[in-house]
């Protein structure tokens, strides 16, 4: 983090990192009611191992603040995040965002209007991502059964797709902040506008498959 103040004005930035890991082991067993002996030696006894899950999650993120006397604001940023719930193509996003706001109060053409204690003009606009909330579905993933007689198989668990990437969400916003009679009625307008593109959501596809959906990504 670096804060230089020069004259009447204020440059900050800041850049940083961040590593998140995640992870989750478990399994479960169940026995039919044939036998009073419910352990592993019950002729029903199924012991079916769940293969771990986990992520990982890298960021990279950086700022930058201007501020001139107090009244002109201006806000600068971006992150690179990377997950390991997307595969090598689709891994990073990269998410900007600007912001500005004026403060017209400490404006000199003001300064004689005493019922006008505070007003504000500003407005700002930025992507953010989001990730599913399996891990490693873009890829074909299988875990093994085993049952009491010692036998194995294995299953496919999900339909993988490569094409998953970051569902990314823009959003725009305006507002004025205002206060009269040294700040004894106060209010904010305020107009925002959100989009989604990339939306990442289950799609039906043939139960011959052996599944009932996919996660794919809408287009736009």
């Amino acid at each position: 983090n670096y804060v230089k103040p020069v004259g009447g004005q204020n440059l900050g930035i800041t850049v940083g990192t961040s590593y998140q890991r995640s992870s989750t082991d478990f399994t479960f067993a169940s026995a039919r009611v044939d036998a009073l002996d419910f352990g592993e030696s019950a002729s029903g006894y199924l012991n079916n191992p769940i293969p771990s899950t986990g992520n990982a999650f890298l960021s990279f993120f950086g700022r930058v603040n201007y501020n001139i006397a107090g009244k002109y604001l201006l806000q600068v940023s971006g992150r690179a995040d990377g997950s390991s719930k997307f595969g090598v193509n689709n891994r990073f996003g990269y998410f900007p965002a600007v912001s500005a706001g004026w403060l017209v109060s400490e404006e000199s053409f003001l300064s004689g209007v005493d019922a006008v204690s505070l007003l504000k003009l500003r407005g700002s606009f930025g992507l953010v991502g989001n990730t599913p909330d399996d891990d490693f579905i873009y890829r074909l993933n299988y875990f093994t059964i085993q049952y009491g007689n010692n036998e194995e198989g294995i299953r496919l668990s999900n339909l993988g797709n490569p094409d998953l990437k970051w569902e990314t969400t823009q959003q725009l916003d305006l507002g004025l902040d205002f206060g009269f009679l040294d700040s004894r009625f106060t209010g904010s307008i305020n107009y925002y506008q959100k989009n989604t593109s990339d939306l990442l959501f289950p799609v039906p596809v043939s139960q011959t498959s052996g599944f009932q959906f996919t996660l794919q990504r809408s287009e736009g």
